[in-house]
């Protein structure tokens, strides 16, 4: 009989693994955090989530999203920018995305089926939304996680390609307007998404690990 408790455990032990390398500078390990991320709670015709296998969907996750009480046309509610200059005197920039880790805004435990299907953590707008389900399985079942598709979806697709957000410098010297899409969006989005589970305290005391 298979101990669904230690499949958690080795999930969750995935997990660790790459979010320590993601945050060394290996930043396409969050694509496995996708893949560990949907065997933990991913259901469907094809395949049963651990959590469904352990009869726990009615847990509470930590929810850090930053999610405006009015809508706004564009949100990434787990990530911030930041803006590199090597020299201010060439029009030399780059702009990324970061997981907000500890930085948080909203540290509110809410049950499994809002964090997982409901709570919008991405809003582009006219090119749609992706909530926590639905970046885990692009990022898992289209883009290189556990398949690779001939097509992504195009609000992740969008997002993977800086979320429609860029950044304008004016220099001095050199091109006087240097514009720069923002990276990382998806990857940064999973990583906070990775951040929540682990301190989540209820899928610690489900695989019986301490909290880390």
């Amino acid at each position: 009989m298979i101990d669904f408790k230690n499949q958690l455990r080795r999930q969750i032990l995935f997990i660790q693994n790459s979010c320590r390398l993601y945050d060394e500078g290996h930043l396409e390990e969050a694509i496995r955090l996708a893949v560990a991320l949907r065997v933990m709670f991913h259901d469907s015709k094809l395949s049963t989530s651990l959590l469904q296998h352990l009869r726990a969907k009615s847990i509470f996750l930590l929810s850090t999203a930053d999610i405006p009480k009015k809508p706004q046309s564009h949100n990434l509610a787990l990530v911030s920018g930041f803006v590199k200059i090597p020299d201010a005197r060439l029009p030399i920039f780059s702009c990324e995305m970061r997981p907000v880790l500890d930085d948080l805004k909203r540290r509110e435990f809410i049950l499994f089926q809002s964090w997982w299907r409901k709570e919008i953590i991405i809003e582009l707008g006219d090119d749609g939304s992706l909530n926590r389900r639905d970046l885990v399985l692009a990022a898992a079942n289209k883009d290189g996680g556990a398949h690779v598709d001939t097509a992504l979806p195009l609000t992740y697709d969008k997002t993977r390609l800086g979320a429609g957000m860029e950044l304008q410098i004016d220099f001095k010297t050199g091109p006087t307007r240097v514009k720069m899409p923002f990276e990382n969006v998806h990857y940064a989005s999973l990583r906070q998404v990775a951040y929540e589970v682990l301190n989540s305290p209820e899928i610690s005391k489900l695989s019986a690990m301490h909290k880390v």
